[in-house]
């Protein structure tokens, strides 16, 4: 107990001071109240004091009648107020007046150090406590906190693509920050075209690390080895659906009971729905295409051109000739074979004359 507590108690009036209330596992049945500890230095200083008078100078021996639970509470305090901002803290004494309910534990701070000056890669300058960034884990975190919010440039921040540098223009390594950096530095952060991979929970990076995937809900557990998941029961296709299944069925010569309970593979039932969709829709002109003036009514023929200048935007779509039918190569031959005919006839008449 001497070597937690101390061998001795430096004067009081110039300690920083700060204390912690430890509750019992069963503080919620109790009716009485845990003191409100005020954070005035002055009053805690005074509540401090009226302790120490009633424990005397021995104020380890206040631990003596105490549970496990509690003694272990009580060691662990300082560890834990430290994580808070890093600053060492002391155990002075303990308040046991509240047992079993809870007990209050006084504890001194130690000076906090000269802070670290950091100019980010936009301009801010960043005040970090040199005691929650003096490890990389903790300036990592600092850091990156502060550009989250920047949705442009937390991609490279959080791919560690930034060095440190210091006044002298040396860059600081994440691996070298624990021993390089001290109290009161001034640092300067500027963007780097490398970025950091393959970061583990050790790396010694600036980049985000990869802790894995998250862990389960409460109440949930992973399944043992070798587990099998039950299986899933779907509701019964319904209307086409039902009458498809029930067809594919028979044509793979299965029986499906009527009330089956599993429904039909979605593959099955959109080939189902493909094919009754294809059902009725086949073209089918009757025979042949027509192709001569023959194999066209006049029916068909009267609305030829309509057609063509529907969908050629044609201005001339007349398509009759002087006998109203439609001028085939055949009937075009046979007009220019007259007009030669008849062309070297007149010729010859000129000549005779």
């Amino acid at each position: 107990m001497r070597g937690l507590f101390g061998r001795g108690l430096p004067p009081l009036d110039h300690l920083e001071l700060e204390a912690s209330i430890i509750h019992g596992g069963y503080q919620l049945h109790s009716k009485k109240k845990p003191p409100v500890l005020a954070f005035e230095p002055k009053t805690l200083l005074r509540q401090l004091k009226r302790v120490l008078r009633k424990v005397g100078d021995t104020p380890g021996d206040q631990l003596i009648g105490l549970d496990a639970q509690f003694r272990l509470a009580v060691q662990n305090a300082p560890q834990r107020a430290q994580n808070k901002d890093g600053r060492v803290r002391n155990l002075i004494a303990v308040d046991t007046r509240g047992m079993p309910e809870f007990i209050v534990a006084y504890m001194s701070m130690e000076p906090a150090l000269e802070p670290i000056h950091l100019t980010d890669s936009i301009g801010r300058t960043i005040v970090m406590p040199y005691e929650q960034c003096r490890t990389l884990k903790g300036a990592r975190n600092i850091i990156h906190n502060r550009f989250r919010d920047i949705g442009r440039m937390w991609p490279m921040i959080s791919q560690g693509a930034f060095e440190i540098v210091n006044e002298d223009d040396v860059v600081v390594t994440p691996a070298a920050w624990e021993n390089t950096v001290k109290p009161g530095a001034v640092l300067t952060m500027r963007l780097s075209p490398f970025a950091d991979s393959s970061v583990g929970p050790d790396s010694k990076t600036w980049a985000e690390q990869y802790m894995g995937p998250p862990p389960p809900p409460p109440g949930m557990y992973p399944p043992p080895p070798g587990f099998r998941p039950p299986p899933v029961f779907l509701e019964a296709p319904r209307g086409q659906a039902a009458a498809a299944w029930r067809l594919h069925q028979a044509g793979q010569g299965a029986h499906a009971p009527e009330s089956s309970t599993l429904a039909p593979p979605p593959s099955v039932v959109a080939t189902a729905r493909l094919e009754e969709w294809k059902l009725g829709f086949e073209l089918d002109f009757g025979g042949p295409e027509p192709t001569r003036e023959k194999d066209m009514d006049e029916q068909t023929w009267n609305k030829l051109g309509r057609l063509v200048a529907q969908w050629t935007y044609a201005t001339d779509t007349e398509f009759n000739t002087d006998s109203g039918t439609m001028p085939w190569y055949d009937d075009a031959a046979t007009a220019r074979s007259s007009s030669s005919g008849s062309s070297s006839s007149s010729s010859d008449e000129i000549v005779d004359d």
